[in-house]
């Protein structure tokens, strides 16, 4: 994770927005993904996540999440 953040220009974070939060539109709970200034979307998700489950979106050698 580490690397990435320090590597690549874009990001990806998990967010729990409550100042921002307008129902789907802007969920709570969502995950901010940035390649470059032009590319930017989010994928709301129906709790927040532990940092563990984060660092395993991540990683390709960790069990694959799914959205449902």
């Amino acid at each position: 994770l580490e690397e990435i953040l320090h590597c690549e220009p874009g990001y990806v974070r998990f967010d729990n927005d409550p100042e921002n939060e307008n129902g789907k539109l802007h969920p709570l709970n969502h995950i901010d993904i940035n390649y470059s200034t032009y590319s930017t979307f989010k994928l709301g998700i129906g709790k927040t996540l532990e940092e563990n489950s984060f660092e395993n979106l991540l990683d390709t050698t960790s069990e694959c999440m799914f959205i449902e």
